[in-house]
């Protein structure tokens, strides 16, 4: 049986994203914490975090995103 993560590699491709720009975020910590037992349940506020995307794909798209990230490093598709 092969892990979520397994599973996406051999069923999606990916595009990352990220950029300099700074975002605000906001998060729960709801692992279980190892010496109680429970769960904390506590919120993390950041206003200084850089912006950071992953994009999941259909694996039988990755020649075409291939091809946009090859345009991409050649200039014809300009950063922004």
């Amino acid at each position: 049986m092969l892990s979520t993560a397994q599973r996406r590699q051999v069923s999606q491709s990916n595009l990352e994203v990220w950029s300099d720009d700074k975002v605000r975020v906001s998060r729960f910590d709801a692992d279980v914490d190892k010496t109680t037992g429970k769960r904390p349940y506590i919120l993390y506020m950041t206003e200084q975090m850089p912006a950071y995307y992953k994009i999941f794909m259909p694996k039988d798209k990755k020649e075409t995103l291939d091809g946009i990230k090859k345009r991409v490093r050649t200039g014809v598709f300009p950063r922004h």
